[in-house]
């Protein structure tokens, strides 16, 4: 289906050969991954917070939590007071571990987290580190059970603060040569490093490097999923070493475990800061088996396929709107949700399970540095099945923002999520199109079922004039076509005046030149419409009977 803005009557034949001429869209009907349950909808339960929203447990110094690891518990990171918080997934905190500043005064600021379970990374007090904690002053820090619990204080294991690093995460990597420590390394140097179980810096065969990263960008998170690593870039100030977010920025780069580039996952879009990372387990409801990557910015979770890496929806509430739009910063101007870390629960504790303490497995627990990281709150993200809620889908594109040209296409992938057993035909309009533009939908109806996301490809195309595109009259005659049109008919005459009785009257002369004249003048003054070049907000209007959702796309024509 089409959905063109007004033109003006005189254009509506050249704009109408525009479009038949613009690229052809290939439909993208694609589902959720591989297991088929009735959509319920999502839902959040806060657990922990600094008291700034309501939660089953309070702390005031639970604020802006950052990375969260396990496996029996849920050690959580707090980069503004400077603790590692240990606690179940009910709540119930244990203790909390306190990770110092690299200079021995003020506060650390404690980042990613991940456990150890290798024998290496031996710490100063001769055991092993059960837990890794990074920190943003450029050092990274350990604790084992010689250091207690209540009033334990981490031991440093490495220190490159006087070289202005900026650590904003760590994972362990089951490299060819041994498990190895990899830190992303956000200020001076904009690099994800490599050290040994002797916290050595060392290398491995690849140098964990995406060849085309954009001018100012630097790795921001490392996440290794199914024996791979994964390592979001996010645009930072190059004097503070702070992200710059927005919507369209960052991607997500594959490598081999060990550093050996692998592919461009995820550029732009809908990532606003990516830094959280999961994969979904088969129970969690459409969206099981699926990729989600959580944004910082506006804490979006987008879900995409773990293997073509195609946009496949976000994760949605009851009433179709991302999960954690309700909460404080989100859609403001002047601050974000905060979103960091994205974990599922194991639970198991010792081969034993126990989703008290170490969360459910079907469950997303997540961290977030509400209202620009002045505060803080642990949740949980549960799939409800779908028993008596009122039938729903979500609704989003694939990106917030689009850049075209005149006489081009752009395109885009509209997905819709079923919400409590939603099924049925969904149908698309586009409206605050710019002049001689024109959105087309790959198929007039998309069919959604009860069991998956379902997605669609909108191409918004422009006008502007290309031989090429479209039958412009004498357009195959060059720049010289027009004069040899203008005498054709004297030479058409010629041939008739050698015969005996031909006579050319010298009215019909005059009115042969003024009609070629004419002509000539109209084929030189032939214009085509062009879309006016600057930035339009597009409405993407998604409806099933009562039901309609809307999505907007700033599209620049340049």
């Amino acid at each position: 289906m089409t959905t063109q803005s007004s033109v003006p009557a005189k254009s509506r034949h050249v704009a109408a050969l525009l479009l038949k001429g613009a690229a052809a869209l290939t439909l993208t009907l694609a589902t959720a991954a591989s297991v088929a349950q009735t959509a319920g909808s999502y839902s959040i339960t806060n657990i922990i917070s600094d008291g700034y929203v309501p939660a089953t447990v309070t702390d005031p110094g639970f604020v802006d939590p950052w990375g969260i690891s396990g496996p029996s518990d849920f050690w959580i990171d707090t980069a503004v007071t400077g603790y590692s918080y240990v606690n179940f997934a009910n709540g119930a905190i244990q203790f909390k571990t306190t990770i110092p500043a690299a200079s021995g005064t003020g506060t650390g600021q404690p980042t990613g987290t991940v456990f150890n379970s290798t024998t290496g990374f031996m710490l100063s007090n001769g055991s092993k580190a059960s837990f890794l904690f990074a920190s943003l002053d450029g050092s990274i820090w350990g604790w084992n059970g010689k250091l207690g619990t209540n009033g334990s204080i981490s031991l440093k294991a490495i220190d490159n603060s006087a070289t202005k690093a900026v650590y904003t995460d760590i994972a362990l990597d089951p490299s060819a040569g041994g498990t190895v420590l990899l830190a992303a390394n956000f200020g001076a140097g904009a690099k994800v490093e490599v050290y040994s179980q002797s916290f050595a810096s060392t290398t491995l065969t690849g140098s964990f490097t995406d060849p085309n990263v954009p001018a100012g960008y630097a790795p921001y998170a490392i996440h290794v999923i199914s024996n791979q690593v994964y390592v979001t870039y996010m645009l930072r100030s190059t004097s503070t070493y702070s992200e710059t977010l927005g919507p369209n920025t960052g991607f997500v780069s594959v490598f081999d475990v060990n550093g050996n580039f692998l592919k461009r996952a995820i550029t732009g879009g809908n990532l606003n800061a990516p830094w959280g990372m999961a994969l979904a387990p088969t129970g969690f409801g459409i969206y099981g088996g699926d990729l989600l990557v959580g944004n910082l910015g506006d804490g979006v979770i987008n879900v995409y396929d773990p293997s073509s890496y195609a946009y496949l929806g976000q994760v949605t509430d009851a009433t179709g709107a991302p999960i954690l739009s309700k909460y404080p910063g989100a859609g403001v101007s002047s601050s974000y949700v905060g979103l960091w870390e994205i974990v599922f629960g194991n639970g198991v504790v010792n081969g034993t399970p126990s989703t008290t303490n170490a969360g459910d497995p079907n469950t997303l627990y997540f961290a977030a540095g509400l209202d620009a990281e002045t505060h803080g709150v642990f949740g949980a993200i549960s799939q409800n099945a779908a028993t008596g809620g009122t039938t729903n889908f979500g609704f989003s594109t694939s990106s917030p923002v689009a850049t075209v040209a005149n006489d081009a296409s752009v395109s885009l992938t509209l997905a819709v999520a079923p919400i409590n057993g939603f099924s049925g035909p969904v149908t698309f309009i586009c409206s605050g199109l710019p002049a001689n533009s024109a959105c087309t939908f790959s198929s007039p109806t998309l069919t959604v079922t009860p069991s998956a996301s379902a997605t669609e490809t909108l191409t918004i195309s422009t006008g502007g004039y290309k031989a090429s595109n479209e039958a412009t009259p004498f357009r195959h005659f060059g720049s010289g076509g027009y004069t040899v049109l203008a005498f054709m008919p004297f030479a058409s005459l010629s041939l008739f005046a050698g015969r005996r009785k031909f006579r050319i009257r010298p009215k019909l002369m005059l009115v042969l030149i003024g009609a070629v004249g004419a002509a000539t003048l109209t084929g030189c003054s032939y214009t085509n419409p062009t879309t006016p070049a600057g930035t339009t907000a597009i409405t993407i209007t998604a409806t099933s009977g009562a039901v309609s959702h809307t999505s907007t796309v700033n599209l620049t024509v340049q």
